[in-house]
């Protein structure tokens, strides 16, 4: 499973967790980014709970990637720091990278 069909399903786990905590959970934000990343200042967040942070994910195994794929990894979820949704507001500055192979599922927070 990659891409979005992967994404998809690991907000359903997200959401869960996030209920169980008591937390606001949205899911696939447009965001118009702090500073950076792309031409547009648009970007996509994968995921964000309220009061843990965004998350973005990433389908790898990262021990089969080179180290510079997986700086880039770091830099691309570092860019939506204090990302700003028109739903939301402000996302604040806790971004944090999922990284999941598939092989098994993991609790994120």
């Amino acid at each position: 499973m990659k891409g979005r069909n992967f994404n998809l399903a690991m907000n359903l786990f997200t959401k869960g967790f996030a209920d169980d905590a008591g937390k606001a959970f949205y899911k696939e934000l447009y965001v118009k980014l702090a500073k950076g990343g792309t031409k547009s200042g648009i970007g996509y967040v994968d995921s964000f709970v309220e009061g843990i942070g965004i998350i973005e994910r990433k389908t790898t195994d990262l021990s089969k990637v080179a180290k510079k794929t997986a700086e880039s990894y770091i830099r691309a979820a570092a860019k939506y720091k204090n990302a700003i949704s028109n739903e939301i507001g402000n996302l604040g500055d806790k971004v944090y990278l999922h990284v999941d192979n598939m092989k098994g599922y993991r609790r994120i927070f």
